[in-house]
């Protein structure tokens, strides 16, 4: 990445500073994660450094390419106004811009500032005085609030300018509320030369420190020190530093870089494969699944060992017979970023500090030179990467979702934000995907927790016609119909076999798919046991009977056990209005801690035979039952206190 090798490199006062770790081998697909680091990069830049690019938009993305991996853009003469709104000025994993223009009736000037999405900020309007070119944003890094300020003023600024200046620091400084501020921007005012300073008198002031120590500006007889970084707490800052200009100009501005002494949630690269399946081999692909032992396969009754059999017999025909590659993933660069900018960026980097290290006229020259060619290869890549969009949309074979997908991603008419920003949460703020998803999951869920207790249940009129999950039996035709006319273009599921690869094998799949289906269905008490041992569990029985009555019983404490305990039951906590007929009954009827029995595996304790053969159902009988919902219809009963039933139903919830 340009930002580790220029730091490592180039600045050895950031050696502290941990960056992500190198990427997986290439034989090495992980999934993509989050890793913490310990920093909060930031840059200041002047965009009139970059204006010989056609639009302000193609300025933004060179800086945001060059400087893909900081989390805060700041730019000074920004040149902008009232026309320059909406997808033009924003940038790819960033927040909305907090701009400042100079106004509509003068030109040049202007503040904007960019912050990553995976970080909170809110703009503090109320620290910026109307004539002053200043955009202060308050930052919550790691429970820690922070001001960050981003300033231009302009050469020869009046007294009454740097006044407000000064108020406009008074007033954040005074902010109880924060722990720190950062400053930085182009003040026009040499450092390096502190005679009638108007910065060091304001360090001074307010006892505040400014950590750039290189020139910044160039002309053709002179440089100077006037874009800078301050701070009222040094530890705050663990790297800063002056980095290359972004094209060749006899006066320029280089941007200054800084390190916030903060960890955050950054996302890594990651690799996955990709497969060419318009280029498929696929009479080699059935010809290979053919060669597979399926019967084998098929002696298991377990369904999970089963699924991944078929899994893996499937994706291992496809590596032989269909093109695929792994690719890296980077979530955080822009659509049109590829290997060559890259690798051009880094070569860019590397004269960079032999030019600074050797100081002479040759490697300059050279440096100039490929800064140059960096970025007209990004305004290329980026125009080739829109000219394939619009030849996209006039290929007569694209479909209506993909050549919609290509009108957004070309006029941008929904922006691209990867990810939830920061949850607040009782003044804490979340940054991990995982738990924003548990967040929503629970605050969604809380929607639907209704206090349902004493209230009667309507009449569902059950159909009793309707067959029990156990009584389905699919057919090898079934499952052939189904996958003939399934969606080729659909996504991959988690198992990662795609539509395509089950419809191109159908004849050869359908017999190992249809004995999994159909084990599926036969064994619904190891689905139950996955469901409960999940967390704690409820249960409700809704039962109705011969007289038309409709009653409830719950147990707040649910579980099922796995196969190696005979799927033993766990009930506790009974209320409601159908009686207790499962846990606080006479022991040969109490269901609570039995295993299941069914026609061939009997656990119950009837000394005089199988209870599941003399009560015609599998049920958690202990000797045998006084209830039993899966009897014969005319024969299930729930004993205490509903009698013979006509119509049940089991539902399992979360228990709070």
């Amino acid at each position: 990445m340009a930002l580790v090798d220029f730091i490592r490199k180039n600045c050895p006062g950031a050696m502290n500073v941990a960056f992500p770790p190198k990427a997986p081998s290439r034989d090495q697909v992980p999934n993509s994660s989050r890793t913490t680091v310990n920093h909060i990069p930031h840059v200041h830049a002047r965009m009139d450094t970059i204006s010989t690019l056609p639009s302000y938009a193609d300025a933004a993305a060179t800086s945001a390419a060059e400087y893909e991996d900081f989390d805060i853009l700041a730019f000074t003469e920004s040149w902008l106004n009232n026309s320059n709104q909406g997808d033009s000025v924003r940038l790819l994993n960033f927040c909305d811009p907090f701009r400042k223009d100079r106004g509509p009736h003068k030109s040049g000037g202007g503040v904007i500032v960019y912050v990553k999405d995976s970080i909170n900020a809110v703009r503090r309007s109320d620290l910026e005085l109307h004539d002053l070119e200043a955009v202060w944003i308050q930052l919550c890094l790691n429970g820690k609030k922070v001001l960050f300020g981003t300033f231009y003023i302009p050469p020869n600024s009046n007294n009454a300018v740097w006044a407000n200046v000064e108020m406009s620091f008074d007033m954040a400084l005074n902010d109880a509320s924060i722990d720190y501020i950062v400053v930085t921007g182009d003040f026009n005012d040499n450092q390096l030369n502190k005679v009638n300073s108007k910065v060091s008198s304001l360090l001074t002031q307010f006892s505040l420190t400014q950590v750039i120590d290189e020139p910044t500006h160039f002309t053709e007889q002179s440089s100077s020190l006037l874009d800078i970084i301050v701070t009222n707490d040094v530890n705050s800052i663990v790297y800063s530093g002056v980095g290359s200009p972004l094209l060749d100009k006899t006066r320029f501005h280089c941007p200054v870089i800084g390190f916030l002494n903060s960890s955050k949630l950054q996302q890594k690269s990651s690799r996955r494969k990709i497969w060419l399946y318009d280029c498929g081999d696929y009479d080699k692909f059935r010809h290979e699944l053919s060669l597979v032992d399926w019967d084998s396969f098929l002696l298991s009754q377990d369904v999970n060992e089963i699924s991944t059999r078929i899994t893996s017999a499937v994706i291992n025909a496809a590596e032989l017979s269909i093109p695929n590659k792994i690719i890296t993933v980077r979530k955080s660069e822009p659509p049109w970023m590829n290997n060559i900018v890259r690798r051009l960026i880094r070569k860019k980097n590397r004269i960079h500090r032999k030019a600074k290290r050797y100081n002479n006229a040759s490697t300059w020259t050279k440096f100039r030179r490929i800064r140059n060619d960096v970025t007209s290869l990004i305004r290329k890549t980026k125009d080739d990467f829109n000219d394939n969009l619009v030849s996209k949309l006039s290929n007569s074979n694209s479909t209506g979702r993909d050549w919609w997908n290509t009108v957004k991603q070309l006029t941008s008419i929904k922006s691209c934000r990867p990810g939830i920003p920061p949850l607040v949460k009782n003044d804490c703020l979340i940054f991990d995907d995982t738990e924003k998803a548990n967040e929503f999951n629970n605050f969604f869920a809380a929607q639907a927790n209704l206090d349902d207790f004493g209230i009667d249940l309507p009449n569902l009129n059950a159909n009793n016609s309707i067959p029990q999950l156990s009584e389905i039996t699919i057919t090898e035709n079934e499952v052939a119909n189904i996958l003939a006319i399934i969606n080729p273009s659909k996504a991959s599921g988690p198992d990662l076999v795609n539509p395509r690869l089950l419809k191109e094998a159908s004849d050869i799949l359908k017999r190992p798919l249809c004995k999994l289906f159909n084990i599926s269905l036969e064994t619904g008490n190891e689905h139950i046991h996955i469901l409960s041992s999940n967390g704690r569990h409820k249960i409700r029985f809704q039962l109705g009977n011969t007289n038309g009555t409709i009653k409830y019983a719950d147990y707040s404490t649910f579980g099922i056990g796995d196969e190696n305990s005979k799927y033993i039951l766990s009930l506790n906590g009974y209320s409601g209005t159908a009686g207790d007929s499962l846990l606080n009954v006479k022991n040969a009827g109490r269901a609570a801690s039995q295993r299941f029995t069914t026609f061939d595996n009997d656990n119950d304790k009837h000394t005089l035979g199988n209870c599941a053969e003399i009560e015609k159902g599998g049920w958690w009988y202990n000797a045998c039952d006084v209830a039993d919902l899966n009897q014969l219809y005319d024969e299930i009963e729930w004993r205490y206190d509903m009698g013979q039933l006509t119509e049940s139903m089991i539902m399992i919830s979360k228990a709070t």
